[in-house]
């Protein structure tokens, strides 16, 4: 049996969802190996008398904010390599797409962020399990695997299945089942967290035409046991998503089924 772990990762510019793919079994040794950083990284802190972080969160840890306020950059930058090292050290398969609000609302510009943020979510969420069934088929014959994400986006999550179910019903056979968690009750939502960031990072650096890489996304790709599948919706999805809407009476708002 198969798991990926997906979360999402967003700011004013962009917003990904991401995640990793690896069996159950082995789920288990990366969540020991993590929750061990993460205790060692408390400890430390009531040492030196500071507030111990509760996990670990990819943009408060990389900007040095919330319970990551005060570590110094060398601090900040060791720990983010000692969990990419953890994941490094396993065959996962890494799933993350991305895309732009702005792009989004130059073709949909009535959307309240709230809304756009649940429809960016819904298409990114179709892309990965559209890459995940494919990996699955091509990888794992005959397994099956269970999409566990953040409990965030629940209702959507489970509509971006349904819906890529109703379009590919074939390739949609090994996903099982898609469920929410609370980041308290599963440690795999915190790589999945690292995921996403990077994949949004990716994706910000692609629609930027920035060709300078991060240090981490480049330890991942250099890794002789991590897949990296990395995807960016770009504007003309929106333009056909608003042409094809506006064909159906359906504007202002963007169909769920387009």
């Amino acid at each position: 049996m198969m798991t990926y772990y997906a979360d999402e990762s967003y700011d004013g510019v962009t917003f990904c969802v991401g995640g990793w793919l690896y069996d159950t079994d082995g789920w288990k040794k990366i969540e020991r190996r993590w929750n061990r950083r993460i205790e060692y990284e408390q400890r430390r802190s009531i040492k030196r008398g500071e507030t111990p972080i509760s996990r670990f969160h990819a943009a408060d840890c990389s900007n040095r904010r919330g319970e990551f306020y005060g570590w110094s950059v060398l601090r900040q930058t060791q720990f983010f390599k000692k969990l990419i090292g953890i994941v490094c050290d396993y065959q996962v398969v890494g799933i993350a797409w991305g895309t732009s609000f702005t792009d989004l609302k130059e073709h949909f510009p009535d959307y309240k962020q709230k809304k756009a943020q649940d429809v960016l979510y819904y298409l990114c969420m179709q892309q990965c399990l559209g890459d995940l069934a494919g990996i699955m088929y091509r990888s794992y014959p005959g397994e099956r695997v269970t999409v566990f994400h953040d409990s965030g986006f629940n209702g959507t999550a489970l509509a971006a299945l349904e819906k890529y179910r109703r379009d590919r019903p074939d390739a949609s056979r090994s996903i099982l089942t898609i469920a929410p968690l609370e980041w308290k009750d599963s440690i795999a939502l915190q790589p999945a967290d690292l995921m996403a960031y990077e994949g949004a990072k990716a994706c910000f650096r692609h629609r930027s035409n920035i060709q300078e890489m991060r240090r981490s996304l480049h330890k991942l790709l250099d890794s002789k046991d991590v897949s990296l599948s990395v995807g960016y919706l770009d504007e003309s999805t929106f333009k056909s998503a608003r042409e094809t809407a506006e064909e159906r009476g359906l504007l202002p708002h963007l169909a769920r089924d387009f």
